[in-house]
């Protein structure tokens, strides 16, 4: 928010770390670029140690708080069921959260954006395209540099690295989401899909 001055609409805790979606509209994306001034402020928010307060409001109040976003009204209209509902207050930012957290931002030893992509709100393809940021923390500087090694096999083991180098299949930006398979990997293919059909006509 401080990076892009940006509405923030979702924020949400993963298995994988963290991620924020956000509205920039359709003059403004973000770009791996942005990520060095991104884990300034993060690292920046963490030495300051600031603390992480629950509050609790009232409907009533959320919707006059919120009330310069659409995303969080539609959350609090449509989502809360309760007549108050929890929110954290993180030095400059409040937000809409059921918790628990750390008890501050100090607790935070290591930290990385991820990576970045498009998503739709709420999945659904006829509303808002967001922007979305990954991230990840951990409480042990240790933690993260065990992380980056084992992200670092992960990639070694990419199927899509695996096969362009095997000669099966290559990319191209006219059809981003799938392949286009060489001779090698067409053969691999139709095998494949002979032998199950092949097991399918055996049931």
């Amino acid at each position: 928010k401080q990076w892009y001055q940006r509405r923030v609409a979702i924020t949400a805790g993963i298995e994988g770390g963290f991620y924020y979606d956000m509205h920039m509209g359709d003059d403004q994306a973000v770009c791996e670029g942005d990520y060095s001034g991104l884990e300034t402020i993060m690292k920046s928010v963490v030495k300051e140690k600031q603390p992480f307060q629950r509050l609790e409001m009232t409907k009533e109040d959320l919707l006059e708080m919120f009330k310069y976003n659409e995303y969080k009204v539609r959350i609090i209209t449509n989502k809360i069921h309760t007549p108050t509902t929890t929110v954290y207050r993180c030095g400059p930012l409040i937000d809409l959260c059921r918790g628990p957290h750390v008890r501050n931002t100090g607790k935070i030893k290591a930290l990385k954006v991820v990576k970045n992509s498009s998503t739709y709100w709420e999945g659904n393809c006829e509303a808002e395209s967001l922007q979305r940021i990954y991230g990840i923390s951990f409480p042990d500087a240790k933690l993260m540099k065990e992380w980056k090694h084992f992200q670092e096999e992960a990639a070694k083991r990419d199927h899509r690295k695996i096969g362009i180098q095997q000669e099966l299949f290559f990319f191209n930006e006219l059809s981003a989401g799938s392949c286009f398979w060489l001779p090698k990997g067409t053969h691999i293919f139709n095998t494949l899909k002979d032998w199950i059909q092949v097991q399918w006509d055996c049931t």
